[in-house]
């Protein structure tokens, strides 16, 4: 068994090869960037706190300021190496002041509509209360 194949617009990753491809070429990541897309990928959709992501990652707790010092590099790479244009990204979002989430679908990033992020952090908010 290869592993579970996850596709999500344009990524792509095999658990068990620990292997990513963006748009069908392979991406290389370092363990814990997988790890972290992984995560992401596997609550597409809805938002991870820092410290949740922190915890399922490397298995520890911490402050949440903490954890989003920790996470800013692995995030700032991942966009890097997975996003059309890094600088606006599309897939990994930060919700601010609360975490990260992987956006699956496209949407236009000058809608006059409430951002999506804010939306799914209040979704998000309601579920855990």
């Amino acid at each position: 068994m290869i592993g579970i194949l996850i596709v999500s617009s344009d990524v792509q990753t095999r658990d068990r090869l620990a292997e990513v491809r963006v748009r069908g070429q392979p991406v290389e990541l370092t363990p814990i960037g997988f790890e972290v897309l992984r995560c992401l990928l596997n609550n597409s959709g809805r938002a991870l706190s820092y410290r949740s992501l922190v915890r399922q990652v490397h298995g520890y707790d911490c402050s949440s300021e903490e954890a989003r010092n920790l996470l800013k590099v692995h995030i700032h790479n991942l966009r890097r190496k997975t996003e059309p244009d890094p600088r606006k990204p599309a897939h990994v979002l930060n919700v601010r002041g609360f975490g990260y989430l992987f956006e699956r679908r496209r949407f236009r990033r000058d809608s006059p509509s409430e951002p999506i992020s804010q939306r799914l952090l209040d979704r998000t908010l309601t579920q855990e209360g």
